[in-house]
């Protein structure tokens, strides 16, 4: 693929690549597989638009490239520096000396201020004086400078910094220049008390001093100035360990915050904590995927709900997973009220009905809700001891194709629950992987 552009662009791209293949111990392939396919062309440009300052950058002048054009009236003479390109030009051609020009001097004048060292640390080291702040943070992403930049007299701020690396730190970025928001992973929800004063000094010494309670159960803390990002991941350190790492996540560096942010937090209804239609514990089944999931950078989203009541909305999730009971008659205790007959006519499905003063359950039409349990009186339903789970999949919202999820497994345990979800990672893995072995043919 050929690409036609000025120097400065060109330029653009060498700080492209630098974020993208030499930023870290690792190159994103998917950048560096469009790169190696597309080819370069500069125009030359002698005098740039009124609102040019690439003298003042240094980017005026270019050589990264693979061939370069001047067109004229009637001619357009054309450097090749690529031996690639040289077999596309009739040899019978004439041919002539061109060396390209560039721009040597713009309307608007930059003024860039001083900075000796741009190298990645392992600390934070902060330099203030009266005019400039520069903040370096580590994990490559954090390679930020904020500087006052003058142009033609006028101070403006500078903000260079990763916002893809960012993202992957859990930070989002926002419509406020210079500002970002903490987002605050809690699996299942359950967040311990003794937290919250953390979170409280982060929202007012470093935020705008809100905490926003997210639809996925999750916190976010906004205001942040991402020169304050080395020091907040330190201090969240301690929640980390506590609900992360303390049930079985693996962060190398807690110290570095979140090390991905593409798989969601896990939304759950409150459970059988305390929910009495509640099948189940939806923190402690949350925490279990967690686990297995996370850290993970696939945009996955899971939601639990106790009951068929869906108070979580699990159908418009990838992964919903309802809680089940398989409800138990003793119909010797029975004392044939119908009050969950009656019950599950109006509120539920109906899988219940009498037969010579006995219940008869409908297996094909009961739901597992355990609501024939709550309205004994006379304790003739009781719950079975083992539990059970719905797994709907491939729900979602959004702007393009929002559809419900459909059913996939009924009466499935819990350690289905979970293989199914990790296949499911493993079955995301592999198409990557072939779609990057078919590219690359």
């Amino acid at each position: 693929m050929l690409v036609f552009l000025r120097p400065c662009d060109i330029n653009g791209i060498r700080r492209l690549d630098t974020i993208y293949l030499k930023n870290g111990p690792q190159s994103d392939f998917y950048y560096a597989h469009l790169r190696e396919r597309i080819r370069f062309v500069m125009m030359e440009c002698t005098k740039g638009f009124d609102t040019c300052f690439c003298v003042s950058m240094k980017s005026n002048v270019a050589f990264d490239y693979d061939m370069a054009v001047r067109p004229g009236h009637d001619e357009v003479l054309v450097e090749v520096k690529n031996d690639d390109f040289i077999r596309y030009f009739r040899p019978d051609l004439p041919q002539t000396e061109f060396t390209p020009e560039f721009v040597q001097e713009n309307t608007i004048k930059v003024t860039v201020p001083a900075c000796d060292s741009r190298c990645c640390i392992k600390f934070m080291i902060t330099t203030k004086s009266e005019n400039t702040t520069s903040v370096w943070m580590v994990r490559s992403f954090a390679i930020t400078t904020l500087s006052n930049w003058s142009i033609n007299g006028r101070n403006v701020m500078a903000l260079d910094i990763n916002t893809k690396a960012a993202i992957k730190n859990a930070y989002r970025i926002t419509k406020v220049r210079g500002k970002t928001a903490l987002r605050i992973r809690i699996p299942g929800g359950c967040l311990p008390a003794k937290h919250f004063d953390l979170l409280k000094h982060i929202a007012e010494v470093y935020g705008d001093g809100l905490v926003h309670l997210t639809t996925r159960h999750g916190l976010e803390i906004s205001g942040i100035d991402y020169a304050g990002i080395p020091e907040i991941n330190r201090l969240i350190m301690p929640l980390l360990q506590d609900i992360e790492i303390g049930i079985g996540v693996d962060i190398h560096d807690p110290a570095m915050g979140y090390p991905s942010a593409g798989t969601r937090n896990i939304a759950a209804c409150i459970g059988s904590r305390v929910c009495p239609f509640a099948n189940y514990d939806t923190t402690s089944l949350a925490q279990r995927i967690e686990k297995e999931i996370y850290p993970n950078d696939y945009h996955v989203k899971v939601a639990l709900t106790g009951c068929p009541n869906d108070c979580i909305k699990a159908r418009m999730n990838d992964f919903g997973i309802v809680g089940m009971v398989e409800p138990q008659y003793d119909y010797q205790r029975c004392i044939g009220c119908e009050a969950c007959v009656k019950n599950c006519a109006s509120q539920v499905t109906g899988a219940l009905s009498m037969h010579k003063g006995k219940v008869k359950r409908d297996k094909r039409r009961c739901i597992g809700c355990g609501e024939c349990i709550l309205k004994c009186p006379a304790a003739a339903w009781t719950r079975n001891p083992l539990k059970f789970y719905d797994i709907l999949i491939m729900g979602r919202s959004g702007k393009k194709n929002p559809r419900i999820a459909e059913e996939f497994i009924q009466w499935a345990d819990e350690d289905v629950v979970v293989q199914v979800i990790k296949n499911t990672y493993r079955f995301i893995d592999d198409i990557f992987l072939n779609q990057w072995h078919y590219n690359c043919l």
